[in-house]
């Protein structure tokens, strides 16, 4: 990989240099030193530190080079951050060497000595470069002109590999980040540039008018020759080309997305690799632990990719449990009625277990209606678990209930065919709802379901078992509470066998599980060294789930460090992946053990870096909701992660602790537009208290500022929700509303002028809040004034200043 990397060679020489001369002073004593545990230790985190070297050189092995070494500052303090970590470990062994084994005492100095004397300072390559871009105008017009481009990619040759060919990928490469569109989301450089000359700023187009295109218009994303060519001859046979797209259609049978292609090639990863990875097929037999059964006769069924699985992959760790997950699917697939409740303590793998039955059934032909993977993680209301249906199923959440719109999804999936299709649904963590106010709302849903649906296979995960008794507040249908509870067989997993356990003995967390001993996590989890500890500290203020880029905001560094840390706590079983999806979340029995572990370290700026990466988050899906093509996608965003939107909401409406300005602005920012409200309206949180209360301290705080733009844009926010919150209130009640927006106007038409968009925006706010009060003769001449000026700026859109106008004449009989 060394000689492989574009750039920084010498950097990644010393390196690797000081990592092998490390190695060498433990593999020379092999058979006296791994005999003490110590050794061992430091053996392992040895290892863990090979893994964020190689994740730290990775990068400049592909196209990725030239991005980092233009635009990142922090390589210099990761390298270093690298060498110190390589110094301390070799201390350490150094003095257990000196404790342990006297006569290899001044042999060992001696080589410290001359580990200490091999080291180089870090060679900037970058750093020329960044200054010569600067003083040309900036990134934008060094690749807007070309002369400007020829004098920087002259300086642009670290090493006698850099070919003109690699520029190219380069130059592109740089351009394709410069440049807006939905092409952004994907990391994979070569199909970033791919999608970006090609489709634009389509978010999904049709397969045919993919596989016209691709591969061989990779070339256009200055792909090499050799690569298309391997690509090409790999998907040469129809076979092949079925695997690739079955691996990577998730969502709209017939179609490929761009979030499809982000989940599809990691960013870090070759292109040729990733195409491979992706074709590589395997089988499952439904009633046999392996693929040839426990008799050796072959009941497999081949891999077919479903247009309808939202169900991750198995963690490759996962073991023991494979019989009794294939007879539990023999029962569900011979028309087993009952719900099915998985029930065991946190840690035991009930949520891998039921992916197991649940993915045993797609394969085997058992669920050919689909799949569903519905999150019940931190949901706790009727609205929450409403949320986590409708997020599952991509359907629009109905603000006061939704379990009409979730049986008849269901049951389009399961009869829209011309025979009856069953239907899976897998209900993950349901001990939330099931223990708080949303339980007699999910019950009320699976009883549903159950009797409209009687094809459809329900599984649910807890901790504990449906309770007896559930308190008020579920479907307002009239029904009684008993007759709206499933029929339910409950499935209790115990403890792995010795011998399974041992297999599994590279998950740290879930042994401890087994062993049921939350001490022995602890422990553990005391034992890491500080950074890695810190690091799962840092992931554990995400409520649920986090991306790369979150866990990269959390800890405050840079991509390749956050992934390698992200690689070592994957390794050890603490944090777990959803390939599907692309996001990471903390095992629940870490997520508990840190909460009884002292750690060392102010979190106070990682809560504001999580809050603020929630905020870019917001700013995106708004956006994409608004584009129309990828709003599904953009709402399905907002429901998986919307336990981070809520906690944002707290975070800023907390009156004991004084919010972020940073945060506070950031948001503003977004919500400028007008966009976030469309978009968090659907998703069931424009009404919610928290949000009253955020933008209550958000317009304090900004008004106490003195910025008059962005406290325009935080009391119409606080008006939208006060007018969503009281939708069914009295006039009064709305007036609050009216007076707030009347403010924003006023502040709007003072600053930024009468005809300017945002301006607008307030008074077609103004128009529709004295429309809700039945004042229609008011509202009237406001949504002609804003039709008539929206027509006058170029390419606007005047579908909702129509449609609000034809409302207001409907109400005047007009």
């Amino acid at each position: 990989m060394v000689e492989g990397a574009c750039t920084t060679n010498d950097n990644l020489v010393d390196l690797r240099n000081r990592a092998a001369d490390l190695l060498d002073i433990i593999i020379d004593r092999k058979e006296a030193l791994l005999e003490k545990q110590l050794y061992v230790n430091i053996i392992a985190r040895f290892d863990d530190l090979l893994q964020e070297i190689i994740k730290y050189a990775e990068d400049y092995t592909t196209r990725n080079w030239v991005v980092r070494v233009l635009t990142s500052t922090n390589d210099g303090t990761h390298y270093e951050e690298l060498q110190q970590h390589l110094r301390e470990l070799t201390v350490e062994a150094h003095f257990a060497i000196t404790v342990d084994v006297h006569s290899m005492t001044v042999e060992v100095r001696d080589m410290l000595q001359a580990l200490e004397a091999s080291q180089a300072r870090y060679m900037d390559h970058g750093a020329r470069l960044r200054e010569l871009i600067a003083s040309n105008g900036g990134m934008t017009q060094v690749l807007a002109s070309p002369d400007k481009l020829d004098m920087v990619l002259e300086q642009m040759g670290p090493t006698e590999k850099l070919t003109i060919a690699f520029m190219q990928q380069a130059v592109s490469s740089l351009q394709a980040s410069q440049d807006e569109g939905v092409h952004l989301l994907i990391e994979q450089p070569s199909m970033r540039v791919f999608w970006r000359k090609l489709f634009r700023h389509k978010w999904r187009i049709p397969w045919d008018r993919f596989w016209s295109v691709f591969p061989g218009q990779l070339r256009l994303a200055d792909v090499p020759a050799n690569e298309v060519q391997q690509i090409e001859e790999f998907l040469r046979r129809a076979e092949q080309k079925l695997a690739f797209q079955a691996s990577v259609e998730k969502n709209d049978p017939g179609y490929v997305s761009v979030d499809e292609i982000t989940t599809s090639f990691p960013g870090d990863a070759p292109l040729v690799h990733s195409v491979k990875q992706l074709t590589a097929g395997n089988a499952v037999a439904l009633g046999s632990d392996s693929s040839t059964g426990a008799s050796g006769a072959s009941t497999t069924v081949q891999l077919v990719q479903p247009p309808r699985c939202n169900l991750p992959e198995l963690d490759e760790l996962y073991c023991g449990r494979e019989s009794a997950a294939a007879a539990l699917a023999n029962d569900l697939a011979g028309g087993l009625p009952e719900v099915v409740c998985i029930t065991a303590d946190p840690g035991y793998g009930k949520s891998s277990f039921a992916v197991d039955v649940g993915r045993r059934l797609w394969l085997a032909g058992a669920a050919s209606g689909g799949t569903i993977l519905v999150d019940m993680r931190k949901v706790h209301s009727k609205r929450e678990v409403d949320a986590a249906f409708c997020a599952a199923l991509s359907i629009d959440q109905d603000p006061t209930d939704s379990t009409a719109r979730i049986v008849a999804r269901v049951k389009a999936l399961a009869y829209s065919s011309t025979a009856p299709a069953a239907v899976v649904m897998v209900i993950d963590n349901a001990e939330d709802p099931l223990n708080s106010a949303g339980s007699s709302h999910l019950l009320a849903v699976l009883a549903k379901v159950q009797d409209a649906v009687p094809i459809a296979r329900l599984l649910v995960t807890s901790r504990s078992p449906f309770p007896e008794e559930v308190a008020g507040g579920g479907s307002s249908t009239g029904e009684q509470l008993e007759q709206q509870r499933p029929k339910v067989r409950h499935h209790q997993l115990g403890a792995l066998q010795p011998a399974a356990a041992e297999q599994d003995v590279r998950i740290a967390s879930d042994a401890a599980a087994a062993a049921n001993s939350d001490s022995l996590v602890a422990v553990m989890l005391s034992a890491l060294p500080k950074r890695q500890l810190t690091a799962l500290a840092q992931m554990a203020l995400f409520p649920t789930i986090f991306s790369a880029s979150g866990a990269e905001a959390a800890m405050a560094c840079d991509a390749p460090k956050a992934k390698a840390l992200l690689m070592v706590h994957l390794q050890h079983g603490f944090v777990r992946f959803d390939s599907r999806e692309a996001v990471y979340s903390l095992h629940p029995r870490v997520q508990q053990g840190l909460a009884s572990i002292p750690v060392k370290v102010d979190l106070q700026a990682t809560r504001e870096a999580v809050a603020l990466h929630c905020v870019d988050n917001l700013g995106l899906w708004a956006k994409l909701y608004s584009t129309g093509e990828a709003s599904a996608h953009a709402l399905h965003k907002g429901r998986q992660h919307q336990a981070d939107i809520v906690q944002l909401l707290q975070l800023l409406g907390d009156q004991d602790a004084k919010p972020s300005l940073r945060v506070v602005q950031a948001l503003a920012l977004v919500a400028k537009p007008a966009a976030l409200g469309r978009y968090l309206y659907p998703l069931g949180i424009m009404g919610l208290p928290a949000m009253v209360k955020a933008w209550e301290n958000a317009s304090r705080l900004l008004k106490e500022m003195g910025d008059e733009v962005l406290y325009s844009s935080s009391i119409s926010m606080l008006a939208w929700s006060l007018r969503t919150a009281n939708y069914y209130g009295s006039a009064s009640e709305h007036g609050s509303s009216e007076e707030l927006f009347r403010e924003a106007l006023e502040i709007r038409t003072r600053v930024l002028g009468p005809d300017h968009v945002d301006t607008l925006v307030s008074l077609s706010a103004l128009g529709s809040s004295l429309q809700m009060q039945g004042r229609s003769a008011e509202a009237e001449p406001i949504f002609r004034d804003v039709l008539e000026k929206r027509r006058k700026i170029t390419d606007a859109d005047v579908t909702e200043a129509m449609a609000n106008l034809a409302w207001t004449l409907q109400s005047l009989n007009r």
